[in-house]
């Protein structure tokens, strides 16, 4: 087969990681991956991974978006002349693309859902969920069930894949002196805990730094690094300053590679706010044998149990955080065992492997 995957940009997150992990899986399985964007850093990545990248799709979220529908024929001849045999859309923006080239041309599409979505009138009056929907956790599923009465046939959960071996040779190459040398952190400091997400309000990034605030009452060396952008970026910046935590908290920004942040961290923290659809960094870290404290609002809280693979703590709790964190800090063997068991069920659980056996199966059943 070939699958034109379709997304709003190529720029390091979550979907730009999915994607490339699918597409790479589905070309070694003996399909061919393409993929239908706007501009991104990381299309050469895609590129020399064997994926054909075309930027068609204008820079947008907005489905109402006039371009969105003025490159509609550039799309159409796309597909034929590289004769698409199915369509696989990320977000919203590609589900609507793919509806009407699906309108156009016959061509039948899935769409995978990566997070909680609203009722918004938009999905009402034109869903645009295609012809089967991916959910990639079942509290997804449930949500696309209940909220949005997609029948249960309609929607199958399925995890997102860990390249585990990628990962580990990826962070294997790095070297925590030289790293933390780069930064301006002193190579002496004894605990280094780290955040990689999008700087957003409900990825709890001020919850965090409250709770490092407490922290370094009594461990004053302990550095936090934020790995990430986006908009809330300026206001996390400003309280850092205000809590007078400059000299202990670095902002790396969006990395390529985020192992250069995993292979100097040793708590991994997720403080998110509201809902977490998977927590794509979240696995990444306990793949990479990192203990991880997050919070209840977690997708996959009850695949990774609380105090056994993971230290879960309610949402906005500052001392709840506080607390985990030091526990962590101060109690090397508690480290040690749940970052182990986490470990083994990314290993048994989220393979990048049965995730393509079962997304491929799929693909068979929607094309044929």
């Amino acid at each position: 087969m070939k699958i034109l995957h379709l997304m709003n940009h190529l720029n390091p997150g979550g979907i730009s990681s999915y994607v490339y992990t699918v597409a790479c899986e589905m070309n070694r399985r003996g399909h061919q991956s393409f993929v239908l964007s706007s501009e991104g850093s990381l299309a050469k990545h895609f590129q020399a991974a064997g994926i054909k990248v075309s930027l068609l799709i204008p820079k947008t979220k907005s489905e109402m978006n006039p371009r969105l529908y003025l490159c509609l024929s550039d799309i159409q001849r796309f597909v034929a002349r590289e004769g698409i045999n199915l369509l696989h859309a990320h977000t919203r923006v590609g589900q609507v693309i793919a509806a009407w080239i699906k309108l156009l041309t016959g061509i039948s599409y899935v769409t995978t859902c990566h997070a909680f979505y609203k009722r918004r009138l938009g999905r009402r009056l034109f869903p645009a969920w295609g012809n089967h929907v991916i959910a990639i956790s079942d509290p997804v599923r449930n949500l696309l069930i209940d909220r949005f009465c997609l029948k249960k046939n309609e929607v199958t959960t399925i995890f997102n894949g860990i390249d585990m071996e990628r990962l580990q040779n990826q962070m294997s190459l790095k070297n925590r002196k030289m790293i933390l040398r780069d930064w301006g952190i002193s190579a002496s400091c004894p605990i280094v805990i780290s955040a990689i997400s999008r700087i957003v309000p409900i990825k709890g990034h001020e919850i965090l730094l409250n709770a490092v605030k407490q922290l370094i009452q009594k461990y004053p060396n302990l550095h936090l690094i934020i790995t990430g952008e986006g908009p809330h970026k300026k206001h996390i910046e400003k309280i850092t300053h205000g809590l007078h935590l400059g000299r202990n908290v670095t902002f790396t920004g969006a990395l390529e590679d985020i192992t250069r942040t995993m292979a100097v961290t040793d708590i991994f923290v997720s403080p998110i706010l509201w809902n977490e659809a998977f927590g794509l960094s979240i696995a990444e870290a306990m793949a990479l044998k990192i203990p991880v404290v997050t919070t209840t609002s977690w997708s996959l809280k009850d695949v990774y149990k609380d105090r056994d693979s993971v230290l879960l703590v309610e949402p906005g709790n500052v001392l709840g955080l506080t607390k985990a964190l030091e526990e962590l800090i101060v109690n090397n063997n508690v480290r040690h065992s749940i970052a182990e068991k986490a470990y083994c069920i990314v290993k048994e659980k989220f393979s990048i492997e049965s995730m393509g056996e079962k997304i491929e199966k799929l693909y068979k059943r929607v094309f044929y």
